[in-house]
């Protein structure tokens, strides 16, 4: 049977807000996460906030998960928004790189959201997260349980699963930026005027309108397409990464005059089958940042599927294997 990928298609995203986590008492232990005393191992410096774990001090062992309760200054305007958690992990990391957020609307009711892209770089990593009412991990709940976010959405809760067999650890909070696609400046009639990014159209061309790598005789392209009424440069890196943070960094540095196309070979070829997630974090000639994002998939071709006469049907599963693994060697196996 043939494997079917239906990927997104790439998205421009502005920097609106950023939310530290270096101002002390950011953030606190859920009562009942932890044993008493916990709240001194969370310290902050111009980083960010330092949790350490030890699960060996926890008042039930086998717990598997940790929650923590954020406190800010000021609540930003989360809903239908996307957001990116910025973390470092520790050595040796005690837990897992999933980390969900929970908010809690003004009449009680709870939404919990998983990342829908993990990109690794060394330690650091960043979670992004779409904030929708259908976006959600798991079935809202609370005391109003409709599944629409009514009034003022509150952060409410961080939250994540330890690593099994590793006792302590080390995670640092950074920061949790907010973005939105729309544009920031205006010209003198009111207007809203698009950044260079914004005006940029990225996608990185496989040969294949599902967006997927069958073989890789043909490296993926990435592709620069100027939609302003004048000549665009882009300069920056684009980063590609898989579910486990392997990938590779790609500098660039394109101009494009106005309606162009200008495609990019990847440097070098890709390590790995799987979902590949591409970051583009780029300063246009305007000198304002932006990220474009897009993904892809590699993978292997097992078969054609059977055309079945009326009126057979056919069943299939879609089997996320990442979900359920916690090490990139495990995963692999999967594949095949």
């Amino acid at each position: 049977m043939t494997g079917v990928v239906f990927l997104a298609a790439a998205t421009v995203l502005s920097p609106v807000e950023d939310v530290a986590f270096s101002r002390p008492g950011s953030l606190r232990v859920m009562r009942g996460a932890w044993c008493d005393g916990t709240e001194e191992r969370i310290s902050y410096s111009q980083s960010g906030a330092e949790v350490r774990f030890d699960r060996r001090k926890l008042k039930d062992t086998s717990q598997t998960y940790f929650a923590l309760s954020p406190s800010l200054s000021r609540e930003p305007d989360w809903r239908k928004r996307r957001l990116s958690l910025f973390v470092r992990f520790g050595d040796a990391p005690a837990v897992k790189p999933s980390l969900s957020l929970e908010f809690c609307d003004a009449e009680g009711e709870h939404f919990r959201y998983k990342p829908v892209s993990i990109v690794r770089d060394g330690p650091r990593a960043r979670l992004d997260y779409r904030i929708d009412e259908c976006g959600t991990s798991q079935k809202p709940w609370g005391a109003k349980s409709n599944g629409r976010f009514d009034g003022t959405l509150r952060l409410s809760a961080l939250l994540g699963s330890y690593v099994a067999r590793v006792d302590s650890g080390t995670l640092v909070y950074e920061r949790l930026s907010v973005f939105d696609s729309k544009p920031i400046l205006c010209d003198a009639d009111g207007r809203a005027l698009p950044t260079a990014v914004e005006d940029l159209e990225f996608d990185v061309d496989t040969g294949n309108r599902l967006h997927l790598v069958r073989e890789l005789k043909t490296v993926p392209a990435m592709v620069f397409g100027n939609r302003s009424h004048g000549a665009r440069r882009w300069r920056g890196r684009v980063l590609f990464r898989d579910h486990f943070g392997r990938g590779f960094d790609q500098t660039v540095d394109v101009s494009a005059a106005s309606g162009a196309v200008v495609r990019v070979e990847m440097e070098r070829m890709l390590p790995c089958r799987g979902i590949w997630y591409v970051t583009a974090d780029l300063v246009g000639d305007d000198g304002r940042p932006g990220v474009a994002e897009t993904r892809f998939a590699y993978v292997v071709r097992h078969g054609d599927t059977q055309v079945l006469p009326k009126p057979h049907f056919r069943m299939g599963i879609n089997f996320h294997a990442q979900k359920y693994w916690d090490s990139p060697a495990d995963f692999t196996k999967t594949l095949d």
